[in-house]
């Protein structure tokens, strides 16, 4: 669905006003997710490992949320009047200000009561609330599209209006009742205890906050950031398996006793490997066919960056689940570790490239950065007590599960 909206955007905008979406849409992301200190985290970790602490979980949220919206949009405003201004014009300034503020309070609204169903492993709901912020861009997208609106404002109202709806469903379909009596002063220390050690990693990955797209922005231009955007969009397909593993991940060692942690690490990263090194393979193949197809002949130049992106893909794909599994085993701090060494070596890497290599310079950045964390993630894992051939290397006997598996499956068919 994301790459549907994207198709749907880049055709209707072109290369530059595609670019301009994606300046806009840039800051509030970032600001949303730096400064949500690290709560959705600790919401998902508490809600997996302590169940009677759901309701006042939410509730006490809510509370610090609200402090939040206030400071982040408030902040938001000041730094996109600075950071656009100067290169996009004073009205493209204006817009993005106004798109901060109605913006991070339903983001946060949505993100956060689904942090609890992601704890609780109510996948149904928490699958439902994530897939309506896809299927309500591509519906507002598509009638941009159809009613050929050309203008940024009508997609970034698409924006807000998907998460607007999401986080609408994430309230209603709450286990747990929300009231200000649930709110626990106590309880503020722990989730921001546990948040801010998580979240100095989480805030790390430097595609979290996309500075290699925000380089080609602020250092490039609206043309170079438009295709950058296409590929970066394409090589994302990649990533979504490990999103998918590492939603599940995270709460099921949370949840799993202490001893059944290290194996069903391994179980996610090996069958994860598996599943994402093929899909690249297939993807690097075939996106010199696919991207101009799908976007248009227009967007034939981003086929080398999307090439180079897909690599890089795949190494941060990996560092994510295990990064995810080190949190779920109560341990944020060595996931964080691994995640500022990768920033620091990606924020090197895009000052040095890109200068002397433009837009490629920045997904070549990415593959040094993503390179750099998975293997202090992987030295930090094994010192924790996962042996390398636990998260890489298939037993027999697990071979044999497999091969156990698959008659069960023929047989089932026959049946």
């Amino acid at each position: 669905m994301n790459v549907i909206g994207g198709v749907l955007s880049a055709r209707t905008l072109g290369v530059s006003g595609r670019g301009l979406l994606a300046a806009i849409t840039l800051w509030p992301v970032t600001i949303a997710y730096l400064g949500d200190l690290g709560v959705p985290l600790a919401l998902t970790y508490f809600a997996a490992a302590e169940t009677d602490l759901r309701p006042a979980l939410l509730s006490t949220a809510l509370v610090i949320g609200l402090v939040q919206v206030v400071v982040l949009a408030l902040a938001g405003v000041v730094i996109v009047a600075f950071a656009l201004g100067p290169r996009y014009g004073a009205s493209s300034a204006i817009l993005a200000a106004i798109f901060m503020v109605a913006w991070i309070p339903v983001n946060l609204l949505g993100r956060y009561p689904n942090a609890i169903n992601q704890g609780a492993q109510r996948f149904r709901s928490y699958n439902l609330v994530r897939l309506t912020v896809a299927v309500v861009y591509v519906a507002g997208s598509a009638t941009c599209f159809l009613l050929q609106l050309r203008s940024v404002p009508w997609f970034l109202a698409a924006t807000w209006a998907a998460s607007g709806t999401a986080a609408i469903l994430a309230l209603a379909g709450l286990h747990e009742r929300v009231t200000l009596r649930g709110y626990q002063a106590a309880l503020v220390r722990r989730i921001l205890g546990y948040g801010l050690r998580a979240h100095i990693g989480n805030v790390a990955p430097i595609d979290v906050f996309q500075l290699d797209l925000l380089a080609v922005v602020v250092l490039i231009g609206a043309q170079a950031s438009g295709l950058y955007s296409v590929a970066s969009s394409a090589a994302g397909v990649l990533q979504t398996a490990a999103v998918a593993f590492g939603v599940v991940a995270m709460p099921a060692l949370a949840a799993s006793a202490a001893g059944d942690r290290g194996r069903l690490a391994g179980l996610f990263m090996k069958t994860a490997l598996v599943l994402i090194g093929v899909t690249g393979v297939v993807l690097f193949a075939l996106i010199g066919y696919l991207l101009p197809l799908v976007y248009g002949r227009p967007f034939q130049g981003a086929v080398p960056l999307a090439q180079t992106l897909i690599v890089a893909a795949f190494l941060g794909s990996m560092r994510v689940l295990l990064g995810g599994c080190m949190r779920g085993m109560g341990r944020p701090l060595a996931a964080t570790v691994s995640e500022v060494s990768g920033l620091v070596a990606g924020i090197i890497a895009l000052a040095v490239l890109v200068p002397a290599r433009g837009a490629l310079g920045a997904a070549e950045a990415m593959i040094i950065a993503y390179a750099c964390s998975l293997a202090i993630t992987t030295t930090l894992a094994v010192r924790a007590g996962l042996p390398l051939r636990r998260l890489v290397w298939v037993s027999s006997d697990e071979v044999e599960a497999g091969r156990r598996l698959l008659v069960g499956l023929r047989g089932a068919r026959v049946a």
